[in-house]
């Protein structure tokens, strides 16, 4: 992984900057107040597990500085976002300055506000990530793949560009299964898959990888669910789909034992997508790559969110319910998958009876076929509720993968037709209309 920009494109809310401000300031006081100044008042310290050591300087921390650092990490994190705010990455930026030249630290006012600038770079931080590719299989005359900031690409040109890095440490460079590094007093070697994923993700540092996982799942979902023919040891409805960057696993799991037989457990065939010529034809096609700029540069906003927003979520979630091998798991996710898309913001209308409506004008413009369908749908969401409510855990594999057909059903009907820069209540608002008075959706379909 490389970073390739040091300088964040995004400002932070002037409102969200004077909060930090002020909790900087009550944190730095609270820390510069229990310092610890010398040997003796060190060894002075009632509970030692209130000892903190913080780039050599030691802390007594109690609850009362514990608690302004949670608010303000807290605060940091709402203001920065979920990508950006790494707790720890905030904890250490406020620690640094606790434990700062005892001349400088006194200076709270000044130093506060190198505090929350410190924080306030970390919106916007892009990164380069790079790593072992095993979802995707290159048929022959095919190198690369581009879906948004996803990447899939051979290893040689990979480590032909790392080469070039002005690094002072050279690697060895060698294809292996696993992404690891092995050091020896001679050299240092990169292992890596001979097929890498690269993704560029806007995220805190500890979050990169993280994101770029999710990236990943959006990405080849958008490509699953525009594919027409379906390739070999493609992952079928109720198949499980590998890790996209941790190695498969063993294909023998464990041994079956029963009336003094027994037999080895096979997980089958591993399940990924081979592309080809068509694949990066979708991919390369500009109604395609439309929908993938929507879609990933879909924001969250306050008041509302888009079309765009709720599908790249759903499209994440599709990812992970397909690469579950838990039934109860995969059904969880697949059901998020199919809320992200059609629940309303609106807290008093009943979930249920939302989704399954929507979902049925979505499916259907047969009147009688709608009442069908939210019906299976309505007893689909029993076996959910059960799940999350009850905590139960087994469920049918039948019913699994029907949640799993509903899903992806609607989320390419949803990517066909759908106006995804549209505001999601307006979305939701059609949808109730067309179930209210019988019309088809969409209404030119």
């Amino acid at each position: 992984m490389s970073k390739i920009q040091e300088k964040n494109t995004v400002t932070m809310d002037k409102n969200f900057k004077k909060d930090l401000r002020k909790l900087s300031k009550s944190f730095l006081n609270a820390a510069l107040a229990v310092r610890v100044k010398s040997r003796d008042d060190l060894l002075n310290i009632e509970n030692k597990d209130n000892i903190f050591v913080f780039n050599g300087i030691f802390f007594n921390r109690t609850g009362q500085v514990e608690n302004l650092l949670r608010v303000l990490v807290a605060r940091a994190v709402k203001a920065v976002g979920p990508e950006a705010g790494s707790e720890k990455e905030i904890q250490d930026i406020a620690w640094k300055y606790a434990a700062a030249d005892e001349s400088q630290i006194k200076r709270v006012e000044a130093i506060s506000e190198k505090l929350v600038e410190d924080i306030s770079q970390l919106i916007g931080q892009l990164y380069d990530f790079v790593t072992s590719n095993h979802l995707i299989v290159f048929e022959e005359g095919v190198s690369s793949l581009e879906i948004g900031p996803v990447k899939a690409i051979p290893a040689k040109p990979f480590f032909d560009e790392f080469d070039k890095l002005p690094i002072d440490i050279k690697l060895k460079f060698e294809v292996d299964k696993k992404f690891y590094f092995e050091f020896s007093p001679e050299d240092y070697s990169l292992k890596v898959h001979d097929t890498l994923w690269s993704v560029k993700v806007e995220a805190s540092r500890v979050n990169v990888e993280e994101e770029a996982r999710w990236f990943i799942g959006v990405a080849i979902s958008l490509l699953r669910l525009h594919m027409e023919e379906p390739m070999p040891l493609y992952p079928r409805i109720g198949e499980v789909e590998i890790n996209p960057i941790d190695p498969p696993m063993n294909t023998y799991t464990g041994i079956k034992m029963r009336n003094q037989t027994f037999r080895f457990e096979d997980r089958g065939r591993t399940r990924v997508y081979i592309i080809n010529e068509k694949s990066c034809a979708i991919a390369s096609d500009p109604s395609f790559r439309n929908k993938v700029d929507i879609i990933f540069n879909a924001k969250p906003k306050r008041k509302a969110s888009s079309v765009a927003l709720r599908v790249a979520q759903g499209l994440g979630w599709l990812a992970r319910g397909r690469q579950a091998s838990d039934r109860s798991e995969r059904l969880l996710h697949f059901f998020t998958a199919i809320e992200a898309l059609l629940s309303r913001d609106d807290k008093n209308s009943l979930v249920v009876q939302t989704i399954s409506r929507h979902a049925s004008v979505i499916l259907t413009n047969d009147i009688h076929e709608r009442t069908k369908q939210s019906s299976k749908l309505k007893k689909l969401y029993t076996e959910r509720s059960k799940l999350v409510h009850q905590g139960a855990h087994s469920v049918h594999q039948n019913d699994v993968d029907h949640t799993q057909f509903y899903a992806e059903a609607l989320y390419r009907k949803v990517l066909e037709y759908a106006d995804l820069e549209a505001q999601h209540d307006t979305f939701s608002k059609t949808l109730s209309e067309c179930s209210e008075e019988e019309l088809p959706w969409p209404s030119d379909n």
